[in-house]
């Protein structure tokens, strides 16, 4: 099995399906096209990513460290486990997190949800408030479909 210090700094089109890298740190890589479908991500240290068009379906990230983290063209989070991950100034740009679960993570912290789709996703009460507040010079939203099958066609106003 790859460790992560074994992993280059970019990686296209690795396939790390299944793989477990509980309370491991990763930071500072490239994923491109690559498989973390499934993935025990746990606790994971993901800072300062870009992870383009990445397979994060059904991976759990409970407790994980994306702060500063790209995730953009499509990346998938299906039915990811986001529970308590800290989302400080990420981005998910075209991201599809649909059914995701997002209870417990700071997703007031998001830099964009730009043409994100967030069917389904589940949220705790307070999504709404934190992710709409100051529009529409907060978090940019701008063609974002929300968990509750709305969409929000206009956003992205910076100060």
């Amino acid at each position: 099995m790859a460790q992560p210090s074994e992993l280059p700094m970019t990686c296209p089109g690795c396939n790390l399906q299944g793989i477990d890298f509980n309370s491991v740190s990763m930071g500072d890589k490239r994923f491109i096209d690559s498989n973390f479908s499934q993935a025990d991500l746990r606790r994971a240290n993901l800072s300062n990513m870009y992870m383009l068009t990445t397979n994060l379906q059904g991976a759990d990230l409970r407790g994980a460290d994306l702060r500063h983290t790209f995730f953009t063209r499509s990346s998938n989070f299906r039915g990811a486990d986001l529970r308590g991950a800290n989302l400080h100034d990420v981005w998910f740009t075209d991201a599809d997190l649909r059914g995701a679960d997002l209870r417990g993570a700071n997703v007031g912290l998001i830099t964009t949800l730009e043409g994100a789709d967030l069917r389904g996703a589940k949220v705790d009460a307070s999504f709404y408030s934190k992710v709409m507040a100051d529009q529409p010079y907060g978090i940019c939203l701008l063609n974002t479909t929300l968990p509750n099958g709305d969409i929000i066609r206009d956003s992205c106003e910076f100060r």
